[in-house]
């Protein structure tokens, strides 16, 4: 029987289970908070955050004693196949964060700067972050309506098509701070992912 060999870093314990913390900052919160993100095992690999039973996002303050506090909460929250695991095999590693959604001043980012690739990146991977918790359990349907919006249908849609594809063949036009236009009204669009981004936070319960 091969003896398991354990991770040298903590990015590739997370790799090796499936499951990162995601730090997270909007106007909703004074500072930074972390999530947990995860893709659970099931047939379709569904890309899912760490909930309560109440369907609550379980959010700390801090990576200070995260694994502990996790731990403390165990039995109100939904446990995946991977979670116990990759808490048991935290060991002494550096906790950090896979990926940084930072949503402060998108209004005036977008107002002042226009829509630059990188600040389209942000949006589209906090879209994709609302659709992760919204499709992972049907309590959460109604708040589709969000993600459904025209303009945050249009913005993600086009990024995919005009972007991301060119993005992966190495296109020189699609540098990080190149300015694009979809046709979009900026302010309109401001507005939906305001009220979006509101959606989600209200339903993080921040733990400490």
């Amino acid at each position: 029987m091969n003896s398991y060999i354990y991770p040298i870093n903590f990015f590739e314990l997370c790799e090796n289970y499936s499951t990162w913390i995601i730090k997270y900052s909007s106007e909703n919160f004074e500072k930074p908070i972390y999530l947990v993100w995860y893709n659970d095992l099931d047939k379709n690999a569904t890309d899912k955050i760490l909930t309560y039973k109440t369907g609550e996002i379980f959010g700390l303050r801090s990576l200070v004693n995260f694994k502990e506090q996790i731990v403390a909460n165990l039995e109100s929250l939904i446990i995946n196949i991977n979670l116990i695991p990759w808490l048991k095999s935290f060991s002494n590693l550096e906790i950090n964060e896979y990926y940084y959604y930072e949503l402060i001043n998108l209004e005036n980012k977008i107002k002042n700067n226009g829509l630059s690739i990188s600040l389209i990146e942000q949006i589209v991977n906090f879209i994709n972050l609302f659709n992760d918790y919204v499709l992972q359990d049907e309590n959460h349907k109604a708040l589709i309506v969000y993600s459904e919006n025209e303009l945050i249908k249009k913005i993600w849609e086009n990024y995919y098509k005009n972007i991301f594809l060119a993005k992966l063949n190495k296109d020189d036009k699609f540098q990080t701070n190149t300015k694009t236009e979809f046709n979009l009204d900026s302010n309109k669009l401001s507005v939906a992912l305001i009220k979006m981004i509101k959606a989600f936070d209200k339903k993080i319960n921040l733990e400490f």
